[in-house]
């Protein structure tokens, strides 16, 4: 982080030991010696400078005529940072999902993870489970998943995304239970087509079909904007097919077709 205060620490054995630190601008081509705090002991610190990214440290410690040199530590601005996060989803049982990742760094990986039920993440071997896109398929049993990317950089730092969901859409209108058809009839009997069906504000309009099904006009029989319709059985109706028409809102379901006919 810029303008933070860094502290390069070394530990060493020995008798009578004196510290030397130094820098490198060049990749560790040349060495400087360094005047920052501490320069002379076994702790610098370093302010981090823009001018001082990607800057090399390391440590000449001496003991007489002995002198050794620690490894070289580097001073790097953290440029790992996400641009944009995957959004979540919502849609229809089948559906191609895609969760991408925009991120900014250097050398850097991708690994997915998916969890369900809030659960433990699990590494994901979707398609392109180790890109910044992962594309995937809303399935039933996994309505609800939750997925998140981990990224690193090329200096083992690590940032990860804010989760991300994929929902299967609740539809606006459930049928629970379609009409069922008359096969037996009985001259003169009313028999009673009726839906159930989950959602609000819903609506009925019956409709029936005197060509199989061809063409459909408005029922106006007995309880025709009700869930249940009310037929008397006569001989014209023999054959005769009938279905709902469900509205809430601007969602519109038809349910199956149900047929009246006499034994």
């Amino acid at each position: 982080v810029l303008n933070q205060a860094y502290t390069f620490q070394v530990e060493a054995e020995g008798e009578n030991l004196t510290y030397q630190w130094e820098y490198s601008a060049d990749g560790g081509a040349t060495w400087t010696k360094s005047g920052q705090t501490g320069c002379t002991t076994n702790k610098i610190e370093v302010k981090l400078l823009a001018y001082r990214d990607g800057q090399m440290y390391r440590c000449v410690i001496t003991s007489g005529q002995s002198k050794v040199t620690s490894a070289a530590a580097k001073l790097k601005l953290l440029n790992l940072k996400i641009q944009s996060q995957p959004q979540s989803y919502t849609g229809a049982l089948n559906d191609n999902v895609t969760f991408t990742v925009v991120a900014t760094g250097d050398e850097l990986t991708y690994q997915w993870y998916y969890r369900f039920d809030g659960g433990a993440w699990l590494k994901s071997s979707g398609e392109g489970y180790n890109t910044a896109t992962l594309k995937t398929k809303l399935l039933a049993y996994r309505d609800g998943y939750e997925y998140k990317c981990v990224i690193t950089d090329e200096d083992g730092n690590v940032i990860e995304t804010n989760p991300a969901s994929m929902t299967v859409e609740k539809a606006a209108i459930t049928i629970v239970n379609q009409p069922q058809s008359v096969t037996n009839g009985v001259l003169n009997t009313t028999y009673t087509f009726q839906v159930e069906a989950d959602g609000e504000n819903l609506t009925y309009q019956w409709e029936y079909s005197r060509d199989g099904g061809v063409t459909w006009e408005k029922s106006w029989s007995t309880r025709y904007s009700t869930n249940a319709l009310q037929i008397p059985m006569k001989p014209y109706r023999d054959g005769q097919l009938f279905r709902c028409r469900i509205t809430s809102g601007t969602a519109v379901v038809t349910t199956d077709v149900a047929i009246l006919r006499l034994a």
